[in-house]
């Protein structure tokens, strides 16, 4: 059970980050030793080779020639730690100006620390004049530092009024509050449950100071079980550092990967169209609740299994015909997937066909479609069933998958309408529409269309009991 920092240890002294900004860290520390002393060489040596590790964990270094410098006041420390930056593949992706952290020893292992980042923080992308500035108005942090594991393992932080601004773009996504919390347990010899939660609450997105986008809460909750965290570490250290970065986490892949639990939760979307389209376009696009949720077991087994669903709920727009999706439920689970021998292909990106084929077939590989779901107000789709590996099958699998489509006539009729102006890909698409109507089975007069597919181990596949390779036979003219 986690205890918390002892009250004597003042929180890092409030100041705005801008103004900070403009500062020198030459002035943060006259400011802070003029009620503080030099801290013993030791000491001093001691916790700066604890800062050196925790920055060296987010892949961070100094600029060259700074250093950290670090003074004694009543029973805790202040370091402050001037510019860094990261770097990978060699190019530098983001620089920080600075930080402030008060620390005291908990005991031999753990830190009690609290500090506060200087901001903006730069971010680069890949092309020169990519580039995304992070401004951080007031903040809080808090935790446990552990030496043996270079982590955290507590750690709660809070931002208020953080703004992410893409310099190239003119884009500007504004957080009122950015909550985050950490928390790492040790399950056996060397291996640790992690799990954390980030809270991002009350976003508004600007472009050229026009308001496109808005969003009420974002939450994130993960989980991961029996991970060995000082080898991840130290091999996302070496991956860094390395020129050939790709290269070297598709060789230790298999270390990065543990039973583990993610979840995703955003609520109250709202995507805003711009004034001068109102008259094409059906009106703000409002998502009420989207969640994505994933879990991954036995994942060091070959037969691991995946669950996947997503949620999504759309307010229709006034006078609704659009086709856009007002629900969408997916729910979907593979079981027995031979994730180590996949990882263990040489060339991840050529994997050898013939061996990952052999291996889905030898490890029982099915995959289940508890829902398959799409609706909107002028059409909709329910479908379910599994589909299963088979080595003796004549396709490699068998399956059985029902389901129905609503509103199939309906959308012939407006893809009729639509489809000359279409590109050349959607109509496509568009023309398959009849395909679905021809192996379907319509209910009575209403526009439902029922489908019942079979793949049998002899390789017939059928729809509605109808063997569909004949019928295609059939369409084409083939005897």
């Amino acid at each position: 059970m986690f205890e918390p920092l002892t009250k004597d240890i003042p929180t890092v002294t409030t100041i705005s980050q801008r103004l900070l900004t403009t500062l020198s860290v030459s002035a943060l520390l006259l400011g802070a030793s003029m009620n503080a002393t030099q801290a013993s060489p030791e000491k001093q040596a001691e916790l700066r080779t604890e800062i050196s590790e925790l920055l060296a964990s987010q892949n961070l270094q100094l600029e060259d020639g700074k250093i950290i410098e670090i003074v004694e006041k009543d029973n805790y420390y202040i370091a402050t730690i001037p510019s860094m930056s990261a770097k990978v593949n060699g190019k530098k992706r983001y620089t920080a100006p600075g930080a402030v952290i008060n620390a005291r020893p908990k005991d031999d292992e753990n830190w009690e620390m609290k500090y506060k980042l200087v901001s903006p923080i730069r971010i680069f992308g890949t092309e020169a004049n990519d580039e995304m500035k992070v401004f951080i108005d007031e903040q809080d942090s808090e935790g446990i530092w552990n030496a043996s594991l270079n982590n955290f393992t507590y750690l709660k932080s809070q931002f208020e009024d953080v703004s992410l601004r893409d310099v190239k773009e003119g884009i500007v996504f504004k957080f009122n509050d950015v909550d985050s919390l950490q928390r790492i347990e040790k399950a056996a010899d060397n291996l640790y449950t992690a799990r954390a939660i980030i809270e991002l609450k009350d976003m508004t997105g600007t472009k050229n100071n026009q308001v496109f986008a808005k969003m009420g809460d974002l939450k994130i909750t993960s989980v991961a079980e029996n991970a060995d965290i000082q080898k991840i570490q130290s091999l996302a250290s070496q991956i860094f550092d390395a020129t050939d970065s790709h290269e070297k986490m598709q060789e230790h892949l298999a270390d990065f990967i543990y039973d583990s639990e993610a979840e995703i939760s955003i609520k109250d979307i709202s995507f805003i169209a711009p004034e001068d389209s109102k008259a094409n376009f059906e009106g703000d696009l409002i998502i009420p609740e989207v969640k994505l949720a994933a879990s991954l077991k036995d994942s060091q087994t070959d037969k691991a299994d995946l669950k996947l669903a997503l949620k999504m709920i759309r307010t229709p727009f006034e006078n609704d015909d659009s086709l856009i999706p007002q629900i969408i439920d997916f729910d979907i689970n593979a079981e027995n997937i031979p994730l180590q021998e996949i990882i263990a292909q040489e060339d991840m990106e050529n994997p050898n066909q013939e061996a990952v084929k052999n291996a889905f077939f030898n490890s029982g590989f099915k995959l289940g479609l508890n829902s398959i779901k799409v609706m909107s107000s002028q059409m909709g789709m329910d479908f379910a069933g599994d589909i299963k590996a088979d080595k003796g099958a004549m396709l490699g699998i068998t399956s059985s998958i029902n389901g129905t489509i609503k509103g199939l006539d309906a959308m012939i009729k407006m893809a009729k309408q639509k489809s000359a102006d279409a590109p050349g890909e959607v109509q496509k698409g568009l023309s398959f529409l009849p395909m679905l109507q021809l192996f379907g089975q319509k209910q009575g007069d209403k526009d439902i269309w029922t489908y019942d597919i079979d793949v049998a181990k002899d390789g017939s596949v059928k729809i509605n009991g109808a063997d569909m390779s004949a019928m295609m036979g059939a369409m084409s003219g083939k005897k």
